[in-house]
């Protein structure tokens, strides 16, 4: 479903998608809707050696990530340094990953980038990305209807906030 921001409830002035978690924020005019939330929002996630979410509470210099998707291909920059990564696909290893209290299965997406990363960030890291194939389920006290699925969001598939 495709709806224009000034379209959608009538009140929203502002979207915005955040591709890895933490990363820096896309402003968008219009978005996609899934279950999971805004169509590839918090889909990436930076994680430590061990698998563990990093995020801008513990690393605030994330936050200066930018991201954006374009034909398959994820365009990380900080500064004036960048680079483009490939999206890992089904047929990739996968791996586990910790959000939380959450053991999440991921795509790991390659030494390339967690040399980059750790080269900008100053310390070991990795990206990771969740494909369509894998879950990460609401705790039932969190659901509404039953079945609800988030990314690596911390906890809700979308976030509304008023002015």
């Amino acid at each position: 479903m495709r709806q224009k921001a000034a379209d959608l409830l009538g009140f929203v002035t502002s979207l915005h998608r955040f591709i890895v978690k933490s990363g820096a924020g896309q402003d968008l005019s219009q978005a996609t809707v899934q279950a999971r939330g805004i169509e590839l929002d918090r889909r990436f996630m930076v994680v430590d050696p061990n698998g563990r979410f990093v995020t801008g509470r513990l690393l605030p210099k994330l936050t200066q990530l930018r991201s954006s998707i374009n034909h398959g291909i994820l365009r990380l920059t900080v500064g004036r340094a960048g680079l483009d990564v490939a999206i890992p696909q089904s047929t990739d290893v996968e791996t586990s990953v910790t959000v939380w209290r959450d053991t999440v299965p991921s795509f790991d997406a390659g030494d390339e980038v967690a040399d980059w990363l750790t080269a900008q960030f100053g310390r070991p890291l990795r990206l990771v990305y969740q494909h369509e194939t894998q879950h990460r389920w609401l705790p039932s006290q969190k659901q509404v209807t039953g079945g609800e699925e988030v990314g690596f969001a911390d906890a809700y598939p979308m976030l509304m906030i008023g002015t």
